[in-house]
């Protein structure tokens, strides 16, 4: 991971990286924001797992 961001910041013209993760999945939460992400917004409803709906987070780091 620490490999591609480094990739994407320094040889690309791209200004930000965006992903999206379950809201409830607190691993990979405190793993994206450890690498730098933050979470930009909340996506209500976004995922249907067996019948139920769960909320997800875009998470977004800016390059300079």
């Amino acid at each position: 991971m620490e490999f591609l961001l480094n990739k994407l910041k320094f040889t690309s013209r791209f200004k930000r990286v965006e992903l999206v993760v379950n809201s409830d999945n607190r691993r990979a939460v405190d793993f994206f924001r450890n690498q730098g992400f933050e979470i930009e917004a909340v996506l209500k409803k976004h995922t249907e797992r067996n019948g139920e709906y769960f909320d997800d987070f875009l998470m977004v780091m800016f390059f300079q």
